[in-house]
Parts: C-alpha cells; sequence; structure tokens
C-alpha cells in the first residue's frame, strides 16, 4: 500500500531567494512526485498596492505526469492562497495550460499585457495571466488589472 503525504514548508527571504514562499510538495513512500511554489510579493497598480500571492514551479515529475497529482498540488496551494490575507492570486502559464489551471478556479486574462521592468524599460511577457480575486480590494481592481498593463519587476 503507497503512503502518500503532502508536505508543506515555509521559508524566508534570502540570498537564493528573494520572496517568501511556501512549498508544496507531494511525496509518496519517500519520493518527490510534484511540487509547487507560493510566493507573497506587493504589486504597485495604477497608484495602488496589492498584497499578491503568485504560484510558480509547479512540475509533476514525468512518470507521474496525467494521474491527477498536478491538479492536487494546484488545488492545495490555491486553496492556501484563498486562506491568505492577500487581494490577489496571479500565476503565469502557457496557454495550453488554461483548462488545468481553471479547474482550480483561477480565471485567464487573455487579453492582458504584463511587462517586465518599469513603464519606461521593460520587457514584454507573453505567457497566460491567470488571477485568483480574494480581497474586495481586489475585485474591485479586476478591470484595470485585465485592461491596464502590469508592471513587475520580476517574473516567477
Amino acid at each position: 500500500m503507497y503512503q502518500q503525504t503532502i508536505h508543506i514548508k515555509k521559508s524566508e527571504p534570502s540570498d537564493f531567494c528573494q520572496w517568501s514562499s511556501t512549498h508544496f510538495s507531494i511525496v509518496e513512500n519517500g519520493n518527490l512526485i510534484g511540487r509547487a511554489e507560493v510566493i507573497q510579493v506587493s504589486l504597485e497598480h495604477l497608484e495602488h498596492t496589492y498584497n499578491v500571492c503568485g504560484v510558480c514551479n509547479v512540475l509533476t515529475l514525468p512518470q507521474f505526469q496525467r494521474k491527477g497529482y498536478g491538479k492536487k498540488i494546484v488545488k492545495e496551494a490555491t486553496s492556501y492562497i484563498l486562506k491568505s490575507n492577500v487581494d490577489i492570486g496571479l500565476l503565469f502559464c502557457e496557454p495550453r495550460l488554461e483548462s488545468f489551471y481553471a479547474s482550480n478556479g483561477w480565471k485567464a486574462q487573455k487579453n492582458s499585457v504584463t511587462r517586465i521592468g518599469s513603464s519606461d524599460n521593460y520587457k514584454y511577457y507573453a505567457n497566460l495571466r491567470m488571477i485568483l480575486l480574494i480581497s474586495d480590494k481586489g475585485k474591485k481592481a479586476c478591470n484595470d488589472l485585465a485592461i491596464f498593463p502590469m508592471y513587475l519587476r520580476h517574473i516567477w
């Protein structure tokens, strides 16, 4: 019989990683199956500051793909974000993964523009932006976040 557990580990910013993060991993009989990371950042957008949880580094090892493990780990990370004291959740993915994340409540902002850098010095970021609107402040910003370019100092 297999024993499967989800491990959750928090880490503080360090020389290695500039953000506070929470790591989620699925382990079965001591073997890593998949993982995801949730970071906490501040986002400046149209003269407002939003507290954001960002999902990154989601992976399932090839031999375990298409068996529901990825969905399980994203569900756990999404649940964590929904219980956090943040305004929005953000993730960036390839368009082919939209339905995967949407199955856990994430909404695609298909025509949104994401730029890495500042308004006077940036690079366009092409991956699909997906969002969770959590606080009232985040919900009120939904249209502005979708319509006006979002500038991020770093992508996660």
